[in-house]
């Protein structure tokens, strides 16, 4: 930036869009809650389970991060993973209902995603990483573009969901 204005301005502008984002993220997440509260499904126990350990190993890499290993923290808390799987568990049910019920809703409105969609995602996750988006490209491919090309059909699903909202 030249000048303090020039920072001043931009830093509002980022801030505005972040408190944007993170009321649009609100209402998304009231709007699929409700939907999945409606919505009457059988979650198999092993989809619940496979989306606890993930959420632990993120969560375990989040603290390798921060230089402490889950061992340690279990020490420091005095938690045992098996209560660590039982917190999780509630959210993690609540994650795998809303993907199922996103899911049917891509397949019920027959919803795509076109070449040039999934172009821009991979920029945005190469501007993310600040790496080439050929390089990018090298890396996500076969089955990680096909999911890929699935959590971009979620994410329109959920949009959708949320304009329909607020038309009522």
């Amino acid at each position: 930036f030249d000048t303090l204005a020039e920072y001043k301005e931009d830093l509002k502008k980022e801030l505005k869009q972040k408190k944007e984002m993170a009321a649009y993220n609100e209402v998304e997440e009231k709007v699929i809650a409700k939907v999945v509260e409606n919505a009457s499904m059988d979650v198999p126990s092993a989809m619940i389970d496979t989306q606890v350990r993930s959420m632990a190993d993120d969560f375990a890499n989040r603290l390798r991060m921060q230089g402490i290993t889950i061992e340690q923290y279990f020490q420091f808390t005095g938690l045992t993973q098996e209560s660590l799987f039982a917190d999780l568990r509630p959210q993690a049910e609540k994650q795998v209902k809303s993907r199922l019920v996103l899911e049917a809703v891509v397949k019920a409105e027959n919803i795509t995603v076109s070449e040039e969609e999934l172009e821009e995602e991979l920029k945005d996750i190469a501007d993310k990483y600040k790496m080439p988006v050929e390089k990018v490209k090298e890396i996500i491919v076969g089955e990680e573009r096909e999911s890929l090309k699935r959590d971009i059909e979620v994410k329109k699903a959920s949009e959708l969901i949320v304009e329909a909202a607020k038309e009522i």
